[in-house]
């Protein structure tokens, strides 16, 4: 096939040209100004709603798809923006970038596939955003200095193994039983996830062995007497990673994610990261919780007078950018979620003959 007369094969680079123009410059507006100009998120979701149109009339889509697509990323991220795990403006983001993957990279509709767009993007954001991350905790001197207190030790990290291992054998055990089918891998991952949050809030360590040791003997029968099993020991590996990861960078990040800034370039919505008394004990500002524009008007003013405790500087909580993962994972969900991307795929087909 000539790819120059393939109209589905210049959408997709449309699409992916675009998700990775707007999305290099958008990541050095965070990394350098912390914005995300809503111009470019609207331009990317204009190009995406575009690309899915012609699509649309290509036959590559459906309109069942293309919802689905919007409404389970807008979903995802209105839900993700209330927990605070990122920003509106990477919210916002995110979502056009759902819109711009091209639909023959993620055929399925399905929420717990790795081949659906908005797990597939997400799982792969996050997989940058936490590898990164781990990588830049070790390489900060500081971290040597922090008190050990509160460190995460060999023991969680040996109980955590333990747990996901036991888990494990839950998950392939149970549903073999009940649904006559095992899971997928995006499924074992979610429930072993939220099972292993379930356990750590609802029951003491001491009675853990109850729940586990069944779980660590039932992954041992599924060894010793089923095949095709491997890919789950490498799901498990890769979950106690992201756990090592996990525990290493809670215990680091509200230290290495901190900052003075002077109040003048303090602007409503910066979260503070300690509780502020006034000379008269009223509460100037709250720990975590956004300032209001009251608020930085009222700390500029007992500044200009001598009066804020901390002087004419704030310290403020500086979350790490996550626009240029939200990019990375987009470049790996264009790469891996439909094994090779067809753009590509074709443009080697023609180059060889």
């Amino acid at each position: 096939m000539n790819f120059f007369f393939d109209p589905v094969f210049w959408v997709e680079w449309l699409m992916l040209s675009a998700l990775l123009g707007i999305g290099i410059y958008v990541s050095y507006t965070d990394l350098t100004v912390r914005r995300v100009p809503n111009r470019c998120t609207v331009a990317l979701l204009a190009v995406g709603l575009l690309g899915q149109s012609l699509m649309l009339l290509l036959g590559e889509t459906t309109l069942a798809q293309i919802g689905w697509v919007l409404l389970t990323s807008l979903v995802l991220v209105v839900t993700l923006t209330l927990v605070g795990l990122w920003a509106p403006g990477d919210a916002k983001l995110f979502w056009a970038a759902s819109a711009a993957l091209p639909p023959t990279l993620c055929p399925t509709v399905d929420p717990l596939s790795l081949h659906s767009t908005t797990p597939a993007l997400l799982i792969n954001a996050l997989w940058c955003y936490l590898l990164i991350l781990l990588v830049i905790s070790f390489s900060r001197r500081d971290w040597k200095q922090v008190e050990a207190q509160g460190r995460p030790s060999m023991r969680h990290f040996g109980l955590a193994a333990w747990a996901l291992a036991a888990l494990l054998g839950w998950v392939l055990w149970i549903p073999m039983m009940v649904l006559n089918r095992p899971l997928s891998h995006l499924e074992v991952l979610v429930v072993i996830v939220i099972g292993y949050r379930l356990l750590e809030w609802g029951l003491e360590e001491k009675y853990w062995p109850v729940v586990l040791w069944p779980g660590a003997l039932s992954l041992l029968y599924l060894v010793w007497v089923a095949d095709g099993k491997w890919p789950y020991f490498f799901l498990w590996g890769a979950l106690w990673l992201l756990e090592l990861g996990y525990l290493r960078l809670r215990h680091w990040h509200s230290r290495g994610f901190v900052q003075a800034f002077p109040l003048g370039e303090i602007r409503p919505g910066a979260i503070p990261h300690d509780t502020l008394q006034g000379p008269e004990e009223e509460l100037l500002c709250e720990s975590g919780t956004p300032l209001s524009e009251n608020q930085v008007t009222r700390l500029r003013k007992l500044a200009g007078e001598g009066r804020l405790p901390s002087g004419d500087t704030l310290t403020l909580e500086h979350p790490f950018p996550f626009v240029p993962f939200i990019v990375g994972g987009a470049m790996l969900t264009a790469i891996f979620a439909g094994n090779t991307v067809l753009p590509l795929t074709r443009l080697i087909e023609w180059l060889r003959g």
